[in-house]
């Protein structure tokens, strides 16, 4: 009857095979344990010796342990496990830390996206709020000082941006130029200034002078 050979996991590898006898000499030299796994033709995974620790237990000769040729043997469970669960955490953990990168990335993105708009909104809307109201305090002056001329139909007004447009003692001065005909038929260009009280949609005018 051909004898049944053993394979052992001894020091994180396989070693054997190893007839029941050799097994024997080696659990009474206390090499092996009941803990020790073992594996046989026909099993599907490794098992502890306990399982087989009747058949063991005898007073055998001395043996030495070899290393067999290495062949594909299932990897003992407590190992699969482990390894298994070093490569699962260790993919987690990289999967994690791109979703976490690619995150902060976006977040950083939308809130610099947010402030660029909210400053160029609030630019944009200070700046037209500025224009309106310079417009619209050219306006009211230009009307003042063309009912001054001899011939207003005649007048030619500088625009709102060559004109001078300032704050003083609570009042909004502009201060610009036309060109209109005068009593001689000539068209000399005479400079005027005009002092508005009151605020955008309010104006009046307070005070007016040709320089």
């Amino acid at each position: 009857m051909k004898s049944e050979l053993y394979y052992l996991w001894l020091n994180e590898e396989q070693k054997g095979p190893f007839t029941l006898e050799q097994l024997r000499a080696m659990w009474s030299a206390g090499t092996i344990t009941i803990q020790t796994r073992f594996w046989k033709e026909g099993m599907g995974q490794w098992v502890e010796l306990k399982h087989i620790i009747s058949r063991i237990e005898t007073q055998p000769a001395q043996v030495n342990i070899s290393t067999a040729p290495p062949i594909n043997l299932p990897v003992p469970a407590s190992q699969e496990s482990a390894l298994a669960m070093i490569f699962k955490l260790v993919g987690i953990g990289i999967v994690v830390w791109i979703w976490w990168g690619c995150h902060q990335s976006s977040e950083r993105y939308e809130d610099e996206k947010f402030w660029r708009n909210n400053d160029s909104a609030g630019s944009a809307a200070s700046t037209s709020g500025y224009m309106s109201e310079t417009v619209e305090a050219f306006t009211t002056a230009q009307l003042y000082a063309e009912r001054q001329l001899k011939s207003p139909s005649t007048a030619k007004f500088c625009s709102p941006n060559e004109a001078s447009i300032s704050h003083y003692a609570g009042k909004t001065v502009v201060t610009g130029w036309v060109d209109a005909e005068n009593s001689f038929g000539a068209h000399p260009r005479s400079y005027w200034s005009c002092a508005l009280a009151g605020s955008p949609g309010n104006y009046s005018v307070e005070e007016f002078a040709w320089k």
